[in-house]
């Protein structure tokens, strides 16, 4: 009665402390990263660790007589903290990478080039300890770390596999991004782009753009030319003008707010030549852009 009551115990205990610890991992990604379904994805090498363990303890439940147990309840929760630790740090680096180059691709190799070899030596020096463990004569011990071994090393192939995998398709935005991204004052009131979004959400839009900074004298259209970049000015003035009988026509100065290139976005040629007055700031996005707003943030 008491072994039976036992089992009962460690069994509710692991569905509400490992149960609270990954609703708690999903919602904070889910902040982190300001998109529900960017925080569901990115929490997925860290559940799917957790998922492997309790399978794993079931199957060799079944050949090997492995059961929960006072010590093997632990693994759990080792694994989720070694989990959590190594998706935190992968998804920096990618998300700073991504800042740099704009290609989840290259963002994704750069990103795991850079934590594959701290993140494998972790691993193995934890999957030694267990390992040597399985050589103990007392059976839990032995169990803890067997299952511990191998838990360790489906992680690893989690971070090594499934999370590039995962990421290089996706572009994320993290909560301090958006609280470094300038865009100055009020964007969602001073740009009309961005009526009707808080300021926080066109910041994001910002981001998943790209913003350039452009010295006096650039010229980032030429009339006649098909492109579907399309401009915001974030700072700065921009001077259109068009040739007409060998002679520069001005046509208009542009400021903070003003968007540019609309036309071409919709696959017609550039109708004027447009060049910065001033060293300028400007937020630059493409049918791509807009689709991948579209699928991460839809409802911006």
């Amino acid at each position: 009665v008491l072994a039976a009551s036992a089992v009962e115990d460690l069994t509710k205990g692991q569905l509400l402390s490992v149960g609270t610890a990954l609703l708690v991992v999903v919602v904070v990604m889910m902040l982190l990263f300001s998109s529900f379904k960017t925080g569901l994805l990115v929490s997925i090498p860290t559940l799917l660790p957790v998922a492997i363990y309790y399978g794993t303890l079931g199957l060799f439940g079944v050949w090997f007589d492995f059961s929960l147990n006072p010590t093997t309840s632990l693994i759990a929760c080792i694994v989720l903290g070694v989990a959590v630790d190594d998706t935190l740090h992968y998804l920096s680096r990618f998300s700073g990478a991504l800042q740099k180059t704009g290609q989840e691709r290259a963002a994704t190799l750069q990103a795991l080039g850079e934590v594959i070899r701290p993140v494998t030596l972790t691993k193995l020096t934890l999957w030694i300890g267990f390992a040597l463990m399985a050589l103990s004569s007392l059976r839990n011990q032995a169990e803890f770390g067997i299952l511990a071994a191998f838990t360790l090393g489906a992680a690893w192939f989690v971070d090594a596999l499934v999370m590039p995998a995962l990421t290089s398709t996706m572009r994320i935005v993290t909560l301090w991004d958006t609280l470094r991204l300038n865009l100055g004052a009020e964007p969602h009131k001073t740009i009309p782009l961005f009526e009707g979004l808080t300021a926080r959400q066109a910041r994001i839009f910002a981001l998943l753009s790209s913003v350039q900074k452009l010295p006096k004298g650039t010229s980032i259209m030429r009339e006649g030319e098909q492109a579907q970049d399309v401009y915001v000015v974030i700072d700065g003035q921009l001077q259109a003008w068009v040739l007409r009988d060998y002679n520069r026509v001005d046509l208009a100065t542009m400021a903070r707010g003003a968007v540019v290139g609309e036309t071409g976005y919709f696959g017609e040629k550039r109708t004027a030549t447009v060049e910065t007055l001033t060293p300028t700031r400007l937020l630059v996005f493409t049918p791509e852009s807009l689709e991948r707003i579209t699928r991460w943030y839809p409802w911006i």
